[in-house]
């Protein structure tokens, strides 16, 4: 499956009927996805898990589409506690990126529904450009109850530059863990961060 920047999703000129956006070839762009991923039984609305390969042996980096040498990946990695919610906002992001609107009556999962035990990186080379204008790698972590080494290594063993860094804390959670974040953020600036 070949998705790359050919198909940006941009706004065209008719000239029968002026500026109209491309909903037949992001229709397309969807239906192939769908066609190439796994339907998950249960869901409503239909999902698909998304068909990304393994980038390493190890299997904690993943890619969705064709490598491109076209812009610099965005890394963008995601902090915070268990169940704070950062596997929801990847899917979300992977949604988002992939141009599906909440009106669609479909949605894509970017992994397994199963609790995150270590790093792990989703990079989108099939995307809509319009939503992502270069491709994006969302690093999905475990919670920092389980400690920030581990993020450490998987950042430096496989040379990622931090674009951005995401703290995602539950609502309930908000005030008290403000020292705490401080000192995580403190301990995970062994990362450099881009900027």
């Amino acid at each position: 499956m070949e998705h790359q920047d050919q198909h940006p999703l941009n706004i065209v000129n008719n000239s029968s009927t002026g500026p109209i956006m491309e909903t037949e070839k992001e229709k397309l762009f969807h239906e192939e996805f769908m066609e190439n991923s796994i339907p998950i039984e249960g869901k409503n609305p239909p999902t698909y898990l998304l068909p990304f390969r393994p980038i390493t042996a190890k299997g904690d980096r993943y890619r969705l589409g064709e490598y491109q040498e076209s812009g610099r990946c965005m890394n963008i990695l995601f902090l915070g506690f268990t169940g704070s919610g950062k596997s929801m906002l990847v899917e979300t992001m992977g949604n988002y990126g992939l141009g599906v609107d909440f009106r669609d009556p479909y949605r894509f999962q970017v992994k397994m529904e199963e609790s995150t035990d270590r790093s792990i990186s989703h990079t989108f080379f099939a995307r809509d450009a319009r939503r992502f204008p270069r491709p994006v790698s969302l690093i999905d972590t475990p919670g920092f109850q389980k400690g920030t080494e581990q993020i450490c290594t998987f950042v430096h063993s496989n040379y990622l530059d931090v674009h951005a860094v995401v703290y995602v804390v539950q609502g309930s959670q908000g005030y008290p863990l403000k020292w705490l974040l401080y000192q995580e953020a403190v301990a995970i600036n062994k990362i450099p961060i881009q900027g």
